[in-house]
């Protein structure tokens, strides 16, 4: 579909399943459809997973909206200037 940009959220391993069903519930029907899941190979954090999909700005608004009932989404910038998002589950 037009608009779409790859997204990645870096997620607790705990979490991988919670935000692949928002992803698959907040994208349109005709999206692409490949979404891609692993482990980030983190020395110091082995449970960091990704999850990779393709969305447009208003998938990813839906996304984010209903993720951030549940948990956060903040950026991380490296010394290099890269960013990586974030998701984490809030504590019950």
């Amino acid at each position: 579909m037009f608009g779409e940009k790859k997204r990645q959220l870096i997620v607790e391993e705990s979490d991988v399943t919670t935000v692949l069903t928002v992803v698959n519930k907040s994208r349109g029907f005709f999206s692409n459809t490949d979404t891609l899941t692993g482990n980030c190979g983190f020395e110091h954090d082995p449970k960091k997973w990704y999850v990779r999909f393709w969305a447009n700005d208003r998938e990813w608004g839906r996304i984010a909206t209903e993720l951030s009932k549940t948990g956060r989404i903040y950026v991380s910038i490296d010394q290099r200037g890269g960013t990586d998002l974030y998701y984490t589950r809030l504590s019950p």
